[in-house]
């Protein structure tokens, strides 16, 4: 495996005790994932940064030492035969780098949210994997969270009846459309089982304070990407209320209402109710 991006989630270190929605200690980087999975294999690493290459070495150098250390993603592709590449740089270069790794024979694709910056580079990297054969997975960590994939499983099976409606609250300072939206607009959509057609949506106001805040976790203006109140509707006729807001407790909640019942998943905790 190889990975591309080593800032943030990059290549950070798994804290010691740390925690997630598995109930244990679990790896919170791409490097530290694939040293943490024993079928894995890291062989290659690449920034432009540095910077960012001086802190991967300080961190990993001693546990990894026969890494491999690029500064340019084409050299690290054509020198090495991936199976798995991690794209982990910012979003507007995601499609080229997808592409790049495509025509250069990597197996699988694993993408950092969001996907990309347009639609039209989204459509460019789904069409270089599909054409190509080769799975891509955006990562969207809920996918694999055991409290929101059996939650998900009884609303397929149909343990709350018919779905009518998802309701859903996320709050806390990194609460923007563009970041951690991303995850609640994946998850949303995979409660909602069905494919939005119509879409209405209100961005929060900005306040003293609000673009600080808001530069801790990307730097991206306030004004382009703040909170937002989302109406969705689907082909099934199952509509969705998206509140998001950064003042309000960190919280990424997800109720989903069906003709007989509903399940509420909270973090790392689903409850459901029906009758």
């Amino acid at each position: 495996a190889g990975v591309i991006g080593l800032t943030g989630i990059g290549q950070r270190p798994m804290a010691p005790g740390a925690s997630s929605g598995w109930g244990m200690a679990m790896p919170h980087s791409h490097v530290s994932a694939y040293d943490y999975v024993a079928d894995t294999e890291l062989v290659a690493v690449c920034d432009l940064s540095e910077d960012a290459i001086a802190k991967y070495r300080s961190d990993w150098d001693a546990r990894l030492p026969e890494v491999n250390v690029y500064t340019s993603h084409k050299e690290l592709l054509e020198k090495e035969n991936l199976d798995i590449i991690s794209v982990v740089t910012g979003d507007n270069v995601h499609a080229q780098i997808t592409v790049d790794a495509v025509d250069a024979g990597v197996r699988g694709v694993l993408c950092e949210k969001p996907i990309a910056s347009s639609l039209a580079d989204a459509d460019r990297m789904i069409e270089a994997v599909e054409s190509a054969g080769v799975p891509m997975v955006v990562d969207h960590s809920r996918r694999w969270m055991f409290p929101w994939v059996q939650a998900a499983q009884l609303v397929e099976e149909g343990a709350i009846g018919e779905v009518v409606r998802v309701v859903a609250n996320q709050g806390g300072p990194r609460a923007m459309l563009f970041r951690n939206g991303t995850h609640m607009c994946d998850t949303i959509n995979w409660f909602a089982q069905g494919n939005p057609t119509a879409v209405y949506g209100i961005n929060e106001k900005g306040f003293e304070g609000y673009g600080p805040r808001y530069a801790s976790d990307g730097g991206h203006d306030p004004d382009t990407d703040p909170a937002v109140s989302i109406l969705v509707e689907y082909d099934n006729d199952v509509r969705a209320f998206w509140n998001q807001c950064k003042t309000m407790p960190g919280i990424f909640q997800v109720d989903t209402y069906g003709t007989e019942g509903y399940i509420q998943v909270s973090q790392d905790r689903a409850t459901i109710t029906t009758g």
